[in-house]
């Protein structure tokens, strides 16, 4: 087949014949019946799921569905709405541990005024 004009480089195909839909039929059997396969020996050795690629499975199982790609994020989004969560997880901790540190400070600093040779050898400072 010759390659296709540049024009059309970004367009996708979807082919909706009946044989097609048949197509798609069996291999949402396929994957559901892998799945259930899989439940069994996924009990007695969890690590089994680690081999599957979850985001590819359900790009695979949406697109078997007919499913617009724009409905599932893509690997790329995810990880960064994981990073983005990870940062407002670790700036939530920092805030809650603020009041704390500030506590100790304060502490350290009347007892510095209490006793400033005490505290200072206590620190190492």
């Amino acid at each position: 087949l010759p390659e296709a004009p540049e024009s059309i480089g970004e367009m996708e195909i979807s082919f909706t014949s009946p044989a097609s839909q048949a197509q798609f039929a069996t291999r949402l059997s396929d994957i559901s019946a892998f799945m259930r396969d899989l439940a069994p020996l996924a009990q007695a050795k969890p690590e089994l799921v680690q081999a599957i690629d979850e985001q590819k499975l359900l790009e695979s199982y949406a697109k078997y569905r007919n499913i617009s790609p724009d409905v599932v994020k893509t690997a790329e989004q995810l990880d960064q709405m994981k990073a983005q969560m990870a940062e407002q997880q670790q700036m939530a901790q920092a805030a809650q541990m603020a009041p704390q540190i500030g506590g100790a400070m304060k502490d350290v600093a009347q007892a510095k005024q209490l006793d400033p040779e005490g505290v200072g050898q206590l620190l190492n400072i």
